[in-house]
């Protein structure tokens, strides 16, 4: 069984902490992580854009002048796509496109994203990420004296001056164990992890 170093705010090491097997050598393919990140992705989108077509445009049926005789081309109402005002040809209308993805799928796409960050060296284990008071400068000098700046924060829920001070920090999420996704962590460099958190994290990872 693999083991996690642990350090303290400080950067110091803390002892180490025991890791399941599973999140260490998950063996899944590229494709099947590309197929739930697109699903995520898509799944965010709301369809509700809509153009009006001739039927609904507003306009009269009235056709603008007579058929022949007066040199000009052919027209039957002036609701036509053809005219200033008039309906929209194959415009885009409200429409779904969530995608469904099974639980199983999306947690293993999630292992196999944690174990390539494990074995880059991207995952960090922090004794605690309890801050005094929910001020940004705070917690920017922690990440900044842990070497990274750049994170996704793991924590269990109830660390209010946590989720505050880090609101104004462009680089840096923070998530609950067992709302972390696939997409979470590609779109950040670090993993950082408090030490609480880590046991329920290997629960959703590995139920």
């Amino acid at each position: 069984m693999p083991e996690l170093p642990v350090v303290d705010k400080s950067g110091k090491s803390a002892g180490s902490v025991p890791l399941r097997d599973e999140l260490a050598s998950c063996k899944a393919s590229d494709h099947l992580v590309w197929e739930v990140v697109r699903a995520y992705l898509l799944n965010r989108r709301v369809g509700t854009a809509k153009v009006k077509n001739r039927v609904e445009v507003s306009g009269t049926n009235k056709k603008p002048w007579r058929q022949k005789g007066t040199g000009r081309s052919r027209h039957g109402e002036m609701r036509s796509p053809l005219w200033r005002k008039g309906g929209t040809v194959q415009g885009p209308v409200p429409h779904e496109f969530r995608v469904p993805m099974p639980q199983r799928k999306r947690r293993l796409a999630l292992r196999r994203v944690f174990t390539d960050l494990l074995a880059e060296g991207r995952v960090l284990v922090v004794e605690d990420l309890q801050l005094q008071a929910p001020k940004t400068k705070e917690l920017a000098g922690l990440l900044k004296t842990l070497g990274v700046e750049r994170t996704l924060l793991v924590d269990t829920g109830g660390n209010g001056n946590l989720q505050l001070a880090c609101r104004n920090l462009p680089n840096v999420g923070l998530r609950r164990p067992e709302d972390l996704n696939a997409l979470d962590l590609l779109l950040h460099e670090h993993l950082t992890i408090s030490r609480q958190a880590l046991p329920k994290l290997e629960e959703a990872l590995v139920p």
